[in-house]
């Protein structure tokens, strides 16, 4: 097929071995910025620690204008953000929970049902683990990258351990909410998944919370589909066979999107394939891959780029409190390529 047909600007092919790496000036600049970020870092951070002590203070202390435990809240949900949700709300004393979920257990995209081949994290456990429910019983296993089953059987463990399981309403799917704004009540009309003509309707909640981030899968339109020949899959659909399949027939795939679903697609087949069997189109790079403009772009711009995102990961690192730091460069590094651009 022709690059071009899909909008997509191709790079010229680069020999790494006449990529120049060391160039004073940028990198003396480069390092100047860094230096003076780390600086600005230094001075704001008493500010930062001060406001952090007050703010926990305060949230300590703070009276409810409501009793947990005279609250009814919902949760649509089951996966990583759904049993988060859950388990604070157990420890705030909220006894009323009821957790939705469509899957016949909890894990949503973990779930076996929706995990596509060779899904993994793309980071260590231990800065995605439960904050009171460690993951593993030592360093070295926190620092992997967990694969898919291994996080699901981590997270059934985590809704066992603290007896979340008696919140959760699998099977089922919430198709629509009736709010009632002068009650401040919401009504759910929750179908079955087994049987989906069965609609029941809840009793009022005073609260909703949407923990879904799985939306619907969105498959691109291939103009002259009937003469393509080929097959057209979501990641969610690609299935361990399904990929064992596409590598023994040798067949070409092209990977649309640069979300994390299509990074792990592209890992799981470079090395089962040829280069000329895997194509990966995107319009932007998935957020791990921005170690390219520090290392792999000679421009200026995106060296200085790279060296705020390196800044930004690490006093992320240092202290979670500060991850806000990366969300504010991010912002600003997207503000500094449209500008560039």
């Amino acid at each position: 097929f022709d690059k071009n047909d899909l909008g997509v600007k191709s790079t010229p092919y680069q020999d790494p071995t006449e990529r120049v790496w060391w160039r004073p000036f940028g990198v003396a600049a480069a390092v100047s910025v860094l230096s003076l970020f780390a600086f600005l870092a230094l001075l704001v951070s008493p500010f930062l620690l001060a406001f952090a002590t007050v703010r926990h203070f305060y949230f300590a202390t703070a009276s409810f204008k409501r009793q947990p435990s005279t609250c009814r809240i919902a949760v649509i949900g089951g996966g990583w953000n759904g049993l988060q949700i859950v388990r604070r709300l157990q420890e705030r004393g909220v006894e009323d929970i009821t957790c939705y979920e469509k899957g016949d257990d909890v894990g949503g995209t973990w779930h076996p049902d929706k995990r596509y081949a060779n899904l993994k994290l793309h980071s260590p456990a231990w800065s995605v683990q439960f904050k009171d429910f460690l993951y593993g019983r030592s360093f070295e296993e926190r620092s992997s990258r967990i694969p898919g089953k291994h996080l699901h059987d981590y997270m059934r463990s985590f809704a066992d351990n603290f007896d979340l399981r008696k919140y959760f309403v699998l099977n089922s799917t919430v198709v629509q909410i009736e709010s009632d704004s002068s009650k401040r009540k919401a009504v759910l009309q929750v179908a079955s998944t087994i049987d989906g003509s069965v609609v029941q309707q809840t009793e009022p909640f005073d609260m909703v919370i949407f923990a879904s981030l799985a939306g619907k899968p969105v498959i691109p339109i291939i103009g002259n589909e009937s003469e393509f020949g080929g097959e057209t899959l979501h990641a969610s659909a690609l299935s361990q066979d399904k990929w064992k399949q596409l590598i023994e027939e040798n067949k070409k795939v092209v990977v649309v999107g640069g979300s994390k679903s299509s990074c792990d697609t592209v890992l799981s087949f470079v090395d089962y394939v040829p280069d000329e069997n895997i194509i990966w189109l995107y319009r932007r790079p998935y957020h791990f891959m921005k170690y390219e403009d520090f290392c792999h772009n000679r421009d200026f711009i995106h060296k200085i780029g790279g060296l705020l995102h390196l800044l930004c990961f690490s006093l992320a690192a240092l202290a979670p409190a500060l991850a806000w730091y990366e969300i504010l460069m991010l912002q600003t590094n997207n503000i500094i390529n449209f500008i560039y651009q």
